[in-house]
């Protein structure tokens, strides 16, 4: 998996959880009773194994890019008044640095 790739999967994981959250949202105001997100959890432990085969089978890795994309809302970092944006590309060669040594 070269750079590009990796962008293109992290890039469409954030595209579908934005979308997943909005439909999710207008089918709340619609029904007016709360629809959940939907669940895409085998997909995304599918993507995370490729991920996982190509940072070498290192866990490690996996736990930034979930926390990357998760807790910090796809490189968005909230400290105080400032706000610190890790690109995608970013990512990919920090753990690059680390793991594909």
């Amino acid at each position: 998996m070269n750079r590009d790739i990796f962008i293109s999967v992290i890039e469409s994981i954030k595209v579908q959880t934005l979308r997943d959250y909005e439909i999710s949202d207008v089918l709340t105001q619609l029904y007016r009773t709360t629809v959940p997100v939907y669940d895409n959890s085998i997909l995304l432990d599918a993507l995370r194994g490729v991920l996982l085969f190509h940072f070498n089978n290192n866990q490690e890795a996996i736990d930034e890019i979930d926390h990357y994309c998760f807790f910090c809302n796809f490189g968005r970092i909230e400290k105080g008044d400032e706000v610190l944006i890790e690109t995608t590309s970013e990512l990919y060669d920090r753990l690059a640095s680390v793991y594909l040594i």
